[in-house]
């Protein structure tokens, strides 16, 4: 499913990681990482993110770079996502989900 149309405000440059969570139940220790990529985006502008899942890989889009990860779980049914902010602002504007 692509995620289509979603504006983020970055308010510094930085990075994108995909990651699998820990299992109910287990340590932090047990995330995987699956991506990571640095950013380069203009500080305090708008900027287009696309999330396209499909099958076992999932494809970030973001400011001109292209971040890939691919695990079992992406393809199993969703029935919420998380984007995480660690450091700095992030906000959403014009969310869309399209099957």
């Amino acid at each position: 499913y692509p995620l289509r149309r979603q504006r983020q405000m970055c308010k510094e440059t930085g990075k994108i990681d995909i990651a699998k969570n820990a299992e109910p139940g287990e340590s932090a220790d047990k995330t995987v990482q699956l991506a990571r990529e640095k950013l380069k985006i203009k500080p305090d502008a708008w900027h287009t993110l696309r999330l396209t899942f499909k099958g076992d890989e999932l494809t970030a889009q973001v400011a001109g770079s292209t971040v890939k990860a691919k695990h079992p779980i992406i393809a199993q049914p969703k029935s919420a996502f998380h984007l995480l902010v660690f450091e700095g602002e992030l906000g959403l504007l014009n969310v869309e989900v399209v099957k």
